[in-house]
């Protein structure tokens, strides 16, 4: 019976809720978005442009807040199990368990869009933002200051986005849609897999008679059940940004046109202007920076742009840009501080391996957040820049060493 306890401890926070299977929603237009990876719209005050992309009805998903958890299950019928080895032998790993079969959804696309806008009234005009995200069936991830973030069921974010771009001045925009089809298929396979593993262990278990036996299908239980939570809140993740799309906008005073004013920077530097934690579509081309994936990140797209993600909101992403003028990576953080450091509460350079880094506050919030962006020269002819975006301070906590191990590491990513 000590054995049946012990099973039962382990297995008591890995109870699922009812699956909830995943499918795009309906469309009420339809937006662009690259073949297999992802597509980057832009422009200053021109519409954007868009390729078609036709996306099947569904059933609706679920979206998830912090906090919340889904679950998902399937029953498969089970084969014939062999017989259990004899009682002085310590079993070898059960034998891998078939896969079972993974029935491709429509494409599920994560869109997410950034503007920065001259309004006469910014906190007016946020609130206004929010309030039609609520409308929509959506969500507000942040409203502070100049700046709000907030979440849109997918079907919902053109119509949203056009409405968003029409309550002011756009000083600068930006669409990015990434492709998530494939990583949610093979996160969700693996899911599957584990919980076939873990079933077939726990029957082994309630057949074992040896102690010795027992304890080490005890051992490969809690190995199975560690990796199976972790992939379980990667595929929540990865659903999340498929069903609710992103919009953040950054909201300027129409007097404020101290760095925005038109012509007011050198040639070569204009990329700076564009530079902003919420802004994850800066960049020369489609060549990728890889990073290792921190863990509870999940990565967006396994080609072009690296962008990395996790549950509560926290990114981290990567870009090339020109080396032009040519400068060393001391000589671009500088002149990125000198845009911009006068606009947050605390600025600190650094050295994370390779890269020079800028650390960022929000200024005036009781939970700022936290803006991290770190450049290396790549090749003479080209900068790379990785950035990352913590919500709150809690979340810099949690994922600024890994982040750190991440941009120390990198070349290996994923």
């Amino acid at each position: 019976m000590i054995w049946i306890s012990l099973l039962s401890v382990l297995m008591g926070g890995c109870a699922k809720s009812p699956a909830q299977t995943y499918a795009p929603p309906p469309p009420q237009g339809s937006y662009g978005y690259a073949e297999g990876g992802h597509e980057v719209y832009s422009g200053d005050h021109n519409e954007v442009d868009s390729a078609t992309v036709e996306l099947e009805p569904q059933a609706p998903m679920l979206s998830m807040e912090r906090g919340r958890s889904d679950g998902r299950e399937k029953s498969k019928k089970e084969s014939p199990r062999r017989a259990a080895p004899p009682p002085q032998a310590i079993p070898a790993a059960p034998p891998a368990p078939e896969e079972p079969e993974v029935v491709a959804p429509s494409r599920m696309v994560h869109y997410d869009g950034w503007a920065r806008m001259r309004t006469t009234d910014p906190t007016d005009t946020l609130d206004q933002i929010a309030e039609a995200a609520i409308e929509a069936g959506g969500r507000v991830d942040r409203l502070s200051g100049a700046q709000v973030t907030v979440r849109i069921p997918v079907e919902r974010f053109e119509e949203t986005w056009a409405l968003v771009l029409g309550l002011g001045d756009v000083l600068d925009k930006r669409v990015r849609a990434d492709d998530i089809t494939d990583q949610f298929l093979a996160v969700d396979l693996r899911v599957r897999t584990l919980r076939t593993t873990q079933e077939r262990l726990i029957k082994l278990l309630a057949k074992a008679t040896n102690e010795e036996e027992k304890l080490a299908l005890l051992q490969q239980i809690t190995r199975v059940t560690e990796e199976l939570d972790a992939t379980e809140s990667r595929q929540r993740t990865l659903a999340d940004l498929a069903s609710m799309s992103r919009i953040s906008v950054d909201a300027v005073p129409r007097e404020a046109f101290g760095r925005y004013a038109s012509g007011a920077e050198l040639d070569g530097f204009g990329w700076l202007r564009s530079m902003s934690p919420f802004n994850h579509s800066v960049y020369a081309d489609q060549r990728r920076v890889p990073l290792t994936v921190p863990d509870e990140m999940v990565s967006l797209s396994k080609t072009g742009p690296f962008v990395a993600e996790s549950a509560d909101g926290s990114v981290l992403w990567t870009m090339r840009i020109d080396n032009d003028p040519v400068g060393t990576a001391d000589f671009w953080i500088a002149a990125l501080r000198e845009r911009i450091g006068e606009e947050f509460d605390q600025v600190e350079e650094r050295k994370i391996g390779g890269w020079a880094c800028l650390e960022l506050d929000e200024p005036g919030a009781d939970e700022p957040y936290h803006w991290r962006v770190c450049l290396r020269p790549s090749g003479g002819r080209h900068l790379s820049v990785a950035q990352a975006y913590f919500p709150t301070p809690e979340d810099l906590e949690r994922y600024g060493a890994r982040i750190d191990g991440a941009l120390s590491g990198t070349g290996g990513g994923a």
